[in-house]
């Protein structure tokens, strides 16, 4: 299968189900996150790609909610765009 690529995260910090940061890696394949004791020792395979992620923060399951433009941008009935100024800015 072609989509079958492992990527390796490296040098991450992982953020944990506890709240807490720590340095590690973080294995995937098919878009799951996989064991690379088992990918190593029983299917003798390395990563496909290795992605350097020294000082950057990994959060394997989470969502982005994130909704770009709210601040921004408001949809009016009349479909047309009307620019408001951010509070934040």
């Amino acid at each position: 299968m072609a989509n079958n690529i492992v990527v390796k995260f490296e040098r991450g910090l992982i953020c944990s189900d506890t709240g807490s940061l720590c340095l590690g890696d973080v294995w995937v394949q098919e878009g799951k996150l996989i064991d690379p004791l088992k990918l190593f020792y029983v299917d003798k395979k390395s990563p496909d790609v290795v992605v350097d992620c020294r000082g950057l923060i990994i959060a394997p399951g989470f969502i982005d909610i994130q909704i770009n433009g709210e601040l921004t941008w408001f949809l009016l009935s009349d479909c047309t765009i009307s620019p408001v100024l951010p509070r934040y800015i």
